[in-house]
């Protein structure tokens, strides 16, 4: 700030650059996440498909997941998603 307390302009756009810039890197970061997290399951669900695990009788036909985590949604054996 000025000796007035009032920020000068070409600072306060330093400072929103900096704010976009930092928030374009943390995005970034987190698009990485998503697509990792995003092929691992895509990696899982072909496998289970083309194994015929779980290839429909998972919820609807109450056999289960082929992971002994039951027929119900919730019911265990789910990983976090953080």
């Amino acid at each position: 700030p000025g000796p007035t307390g009032v920020v000068p302009p070409s600072q306060r756009l330093r400072d929103t650059g900096q704010f976009v810039g930092a928030e374009l890197a943390a995005l970034e970061q987190e698009q990485a996440r998503v697509d990792a997290r995003a092929e691992t399951l895509e990696r899982e669900l072909r496998g289970l498909m083309s194994s015929g695990t779980g290839g429909g009788r998972g919820e609807r036909g109450g056999v289960g997941h082929g992971d002994g985590t039951g027929s119900l949604p919730g019911a265990g054996g789910h990983r976090d998603r953080g």
